[in-house]
């Protein structure tokens, strides 16, 4: 397996079907007008696919740019491991209206709670290889009571909460790569006090730890399609011109040609947004369901 991802071996069975396509095209300049065997329309189809490179290149380098970030993004994960956990929500009683908030009275285990908070995060293995003897600790602070933690599915980890109870210690034995085996950890963690400043702390043999947020993960993945989309727009968009211009295909022209000339790049953002579309139902079914 090349990449260890499903999307690799998909730009692996891709490779072959281009180089059919970029075969079949060049031996396309085999034929001529007076043969008879294509109309006036497939010619020009055929005389601007035959000689012209950037044509070529408008097509095969949206494939090319997909090849190239999966490759990143295998490198990415193969240089450094880490155990990252993801806060889901959260919840305080504080965020209640105060003139009512005086009337509500929280008691766990007959003892009185006075700011019932709780915060939902996920912890995955991001690599692409399994971890095992796994051992990170949040921190709520000093002026956090940790009052219970529940662990889905709770056979993965063992989770203590040691004097003066600000403090929770989890003990993953293993943890399978999330990206292969779609295997996370839900923590729910009921306290009383504040929870979003909480600090995480773990380091093992070939990994690190680190927190997100889920609206931190969506802007940075916004921000990057946002860049993406520019940045490969403006360059088909300007292919297709500096190939209209060597053809001599006028601006105003409506003809056969012209559909030929522009249809690399109709197929770029045809191909574009469908990409968009994939990743945006792959985030949300990861979020929705993560097992």
């Amino acid at each position: 397996m090349l990449f260890g991802l499903a999307e690799s071996r998909w730009v692996v069975n891709l490779l072959p079907i281009l180089w059919q396509m970029l075969t079949r095209a060049g031996s396309y300049t085999g034929y001529s007008k007076s043969s008879g065997l294509v109309s006036r329309s497939e010619m020009h189809m055929l005389a601007l696919f035959a000689d012209g490179a950037p044509v070529w290149v408008a097509i095969v380098g949206p494939f090319i740019g997909v090849a190239a970030t999966l490759l990143l993004a295998y490198l990415k994960r193969t240089r450094g491991q880490y155990v990252v956990a993801t806060e889901i929500a959260s919840s305080s009683l504080v965020g209640v209206a105060k003139t009512i908030r005086h009337r509500i009275s929280v008691r766990l285990d007959d003892e009185p709670v006075q700011d019932l908070s709780q915060i939902e995060l996920r912890v995955t293995n991001t690599g692409l290889s399994a971890l095992r003897d796994i051992r990170i600790t949040l921190d709520f602070g000093s002026s956090t009571k940790v009052l219970d933690c529940e662990i889905t599915p709770n056979e993965l980890a063992i989770r203590t909460i040691p004097a003066p109870h600000h403090t929770v210690e989890l003990v993953i034995p293993s943890l399978n790569s999330e990206p292969l085996h779609r295997e996370a950890l839900t923590l729910k963690i009921v306290c009383d006090g504040p929870t979003r400043n909480f600090e995480i702390r773990g380091r093992g043999d070939g990994w690190t730890v680190r927190k997100t947020s889920q609206i931190e993960s969506i802007r940075m993945t916004n921000r990057l399609i946002q860049y993406g989309s520019i940045a490969l727009s403006i360059t088909a968009s300007i292919l297709t011109i500096i190939y209209m211009e060597e053809h001599g295909i006028g601006r105003n022209e409506w003809s056969w040609r012209v559909f030929w000339a522009m249809l690399p790049l109709m197929i770029f953002f045809v191909a574009h947004m469908l990409t968009l579309r994939w990743l945006l139902r792959r985030s949300l079914r990861t979020w929705r369901s993560p097992f």
